[in-house]
């Protein structure tokens, strides 16, 4: 039964943004199961709504997983999203850009809240995007701040990865950097997870220091100059401590 299990979360598993239709041939060789195996879970993960037919013998997630994921969006900003949201308002009204709260879930980093930027040009974050946590300063700086075993594991596990701008990354370069963000509190990163764009982040710590997210400013590089970073940084770090103040 434990193997039927974890082999129909195989199946799940399989399917992604960039992959949200797969059929029975496709999942069967991104899962290494057999076709017959997964025409088997695909019966009885439709017949509970996890999966359903999208037509040309293919498959989508179905309602069950929607339901799911409202109760997991509402989990992951918990007691921190009623407070940040309207801090989020503010940062993006004062800076004209996407404001982006992260938190660290298993070896990734989730986006948990998001405040878009009014801005015709703009960079969209959505909730519950999930990115490595060695990409972007929204992610890396939760990276700085986990505890050190965490951080090590990420890095020993990088192999053959690269950047939105096409440069590969360099777990040597990212455990300076590490260091750096330590240094100067905040992070900075431009065309990581998005080509084209910049994002500065500040770790949100509780009241007894330990990290409960990573608060950054994202937008365009085109209007987030080197010039702009210290003004940034300050309404960030400002963001983040009346965080931190009001989570009891």
């Amino acid at each position: 039964m434990l193997q039927t299990l974890e082999r129909g979360l195989d199946i799940l598993q399989a399917f992604s943004e960039a992959d949200p239709l797969r059929s029975a041939a496709e999942l069967s060789t991104s899962t290494g199961l057999p076709i017959s195996t997964v025409y088997r879970l695909l019966q009885t993960l439709e017949k509970r709504h996890f999966v359903e037919a999208a037509g040309n013998a293919r498959y989508r997630l179905g309602p069950s997983m929607y339901l799911l994921a409202q109760v997991v969006r509402q989990q992951m900003s918990g007691s921190l999203g009623p407070v940040a949201l309207p801090i989020m308002q503010h940062l993006t009204t004062c800076t004209g850009e996407t404001t982006v709260l992260t938190q660290i879930i298993g070896d990734k980093a989730v986006c948990i809240e998001s405040v878009e930027s009014p801005q015709a040009v703009r960079l969209s974050f959505q909730r519950g995007r999930v990115m490595p946590l060695w990409a972007g300063a929204s992610a890396r700086v939760l990276l700085a701040y986990t505890d050190p075993q965490t951080a090590a594991d990420v890095l020993a596990h990088i192999d053959n990865e690269w950047f939105a701008s096409g440069e590969p990354v360099d777990p040597e370069a990212l455990r300076h950097g590490l260091q750096i963000i330590r240094v100067q509190s905040y992070a900075d990163s431009q065309s990581e997870v998005d080509a084209g764009a910049r994002a500065i982040a500040v770790p949100v710590f509780n009241q007894d220091g330990h990290l409960l997210a990573g608060l950054s400013v994202a937008g365009p590089l085109a209007r987030i100059g080197d010039s702009h970073v210290p003004a940034l940084v300050e309404l960030l770090r400002v963001a983040s401590a009346q965080m931190s103040a009001q989570i009891a």
